[in-house]
């Protein structure tokens, strides 16, 4: 148990270290989360804007003559 306080205390530094660890881990997962959150956000809207507007796909012409397309 001597060993495990000495670790916690990391040479009368854990005062330090620790809150930094702390701090440091909850800016992680806060960045994790929001970003995932804005990346739902952005694919909800990217949803919605492309169901606004026809599909360009069934009113192009058909390029199968077309040497270029090949």
């Amino acid at each position: 148990m001597d060993a495990f306080q000495n670790f916690l205390e990391m040479g009368n530094y854990g005062s330090y270290v620790w809150p930094s660890y702390g701090l440091s881990a909850f800016i992680m997962i806060w960045l994790v989360m929001s970003t995932l959150r804005r990346l739902r956000a952005r694919e909800q809207e990217l949803a919605r804007r492309q169901g606004e507007f026809p599909s360009r796909r069934s009113s192009s012409p058909d390029t199968s003559g077309d040497p270029a397309s090949s």
